[in-house]
C-alpha cells in the first residue's frame, strides 16, 4: 500500500503539519482565519466557499506548496504559494477611498491587533490566481498565521485596547493610526 504523505513535497508536508498544529493548539483562531475568508461575511481577500468545513477540505487537499517570499513577510515566518487554490482580492489603499468614506475597526481573528475594514463599497474583487499561506512560532511549534489570495500585506501593528471598536472612523482617522489597507467586506 502507497502511503499518499510520501507523495507529497517536503514543502506540502510543512503546510499539512503547521495546520494540523493550528488546528490543535489554536482551533478558535484557525476556525475564524477561515472565517474571515469565506466568500459570505468574509472580510478582505476571501475564496469561494460559503462554509468553513468546506474552505479547510480545499486548502488541506492542496498538494503542491511551494515556497514564497515577500517584504511584507515578517523575517521569523515563511511563506508557502499554491496556485491550486485561487479566490478574490479583497483590499483596497485607504488613500485611495473617498474622502467621506466611514471604517471601522474589526480583530475579527482575536489577535489583539485590528484592521480597518469598510463596508457598502461598490467594489469588483479581482480575481488572484494563487494564494499565500504564512507559517510562523507560537509556543515553539509551527501555526498558520495566515492565508489569502493574492500577495500578503504588513500586519497591522494597531493595539485593540487604544481604539473604539463602536465606533466609525474617517479616512484621516484610520490614515492617522497607521492603517494603509483596509478590508472589503
Amino acid at each position: 500500500m502507497t502511503n499518499l504523505t510520501a507523495t507529497k513535497s517536503a514543502l506540502t508536508m510543512t503546510v499539512l503539519s503547521a495546520i494540523a498544529n493550528t488546528q490543535k493548539a489554536l482551533p478558535d483562531y484557525w476556525n475564524n482565519t477561515l472565517k474571515q475568508r469565506l466568500m459570505t461575511n468574509g472580510a478582505g481577500s476571501v475564496f469561494c466557499f460559503d462554509e468553513v468545513s468546506d474552505l479547510e477540505k480545499a486548502i488541506v487537499a492542496v498538494d503542491d506548496w511551494g515556497s514564497y517570499e515577500h517584504n511584507d513577510i515578517a523575517p521569523n515566518c515563511k511563506g508557502y504559494i499554491t496556485k491550486q487554490l485561487t479566490g478574490e482580492l479583497g483590499i483596497i489603499a485607504v488613500k485611495d477611498l473617498p474622502e467621506d468614506i466611514k471604517l471601522s475597526l474589526e480583530d475579527r481573528k482575536g489577535t489583539g491587533n485590528v484592521s480597518a475594514v469598510v463596508s457598502g463599497l461598490d467594489f469588483n474583487r479581482p480575481e488572484e490566481s494563487y494564494t499565500v499561506l504564512i507559517i510562523g512560532q507560537d509556543n515553539g511549534i509551527d501555526v498558520v498565521f495566515t492565508l489569502h489570495p493574492g500577495a500578503p500585506i504588513r500586519p497591522s501593528a494597531v493595539k485593540l485596547e487604544n481604539v473604539d471598536l463602536s465606533k466609525n472612523y474617517s479616512k484621516q482617522e484610520i490614515i492617522d493610526l497607521g492603517l494603509d489597507y483596509a478590508k472589503i467586506a
